[in-house]
């Protein structure tokens, strides 16, 4: 396995927000477990199951906030793994080195071009609005595994944009591509992957357990229920997030 950056992806100004050391020293204790309920539900729905081993990598791991709770997922259901993790930040690859005590998981410096072939399992949470072109990506994933699971922001939406959203997400995170539900099925279609199935994070019960103070969490709940009455509706004036369940087609 490489574990070294691209020349491109060591250029880019997006990726040089991540890799200086000031964001994930920012996030240490950042922690991601809702996102492993989001995958249980979305596996669920879409009835696949998995099997009794598997092996998995996951680019953009940061300091393993989704990684470490999934593999704990893993390890309750008995099912035997092979994990991988994959940052272009070496601090975050040191930070989730350090609190690593699975031999069963790894971590990597290194992008999407470092994962090696013959996975079952690919996760993308929260990475394609930051790289410069999703589709070459999507592309090289689908030469490496049978599925890939996508967590996506939606932010191009009437409420984001009246906010400010697209701005102060630059700003803070580096998106470089702001996706609405039209566009985000419009990149799967021009991909070599067939969308599965998918869910809006809004309307799973997974989202009504995420803290917060007594105001946020009743717009969570009129949130909650109205993707589930109108997802399309919902989704054009709030957009959120949608995790993406894709299979080689």
């Amino acid at each position: 396995m490489k574990d070294q950056l691209p020349k491109e992806t060591e250029m880019s100004q997006a990726s040089e927000h991540y890799t200086k050391g000031y964001y994930w020293s920012q996030r240490q204790d950042s922690d991601s477990t809702y996102k492993v309920d989001l995958v249980e539900s979305l596996l669920r729905k879409s009835k696949v199951r998995l099997s009794e081993s598997v092996k998995i990598a996951e680019i953009g791991c940061g300091q393993g906030a989704f990684l470490f709770p999934f593999v704990r997922y893993l390890y309750k259901l008995k099912i035997d793994y092979q994990a991988f993790g994959y940052d272009i930040s070496s601090q975050a690859i040191t930070l989730a080195k350090s609190r690593n005590s699975d031999s069963k998981l790894s971590f990597f410096t290194g992008s999407d071009e470092s994962v090696p072939t013959g996975l079952d399992i690919i996760f993308c949470m929260d990475v394609l609005e930051h790289v410069e072109n999703p589709w070459e990506m999507l592309r090289g994933l689908s030469l490496k595994s049978k599925y890939v699971i996508v967590h996506l922001p939606l932010e191009h939406s009437i409420g984001h944009l009246f906010f400010s959203t697209p701005l102060k997400s630059y700003e803070t995170f580096k998106h470089i591509h702001f996706f609405s539900w039209t566009t985000a099925k419009l990149l799967i279609k021009d991909s070599p992957f067939t969308l599965l199935d998918y869910q809006f994070t809004a309307s799973t019960d997974a989202s009504l357990k995420l803290g917060g103070n007594f105001l946020t969490r009743t717009l969570r709940f009129v949130r909650y229920l109205l993707y589930k009455s109108n997802p399309d509706l919902a989704v054009t004036i709030g957009g959120g997030s949608v995790l993406l369940l894709l299979e080689i087609s």
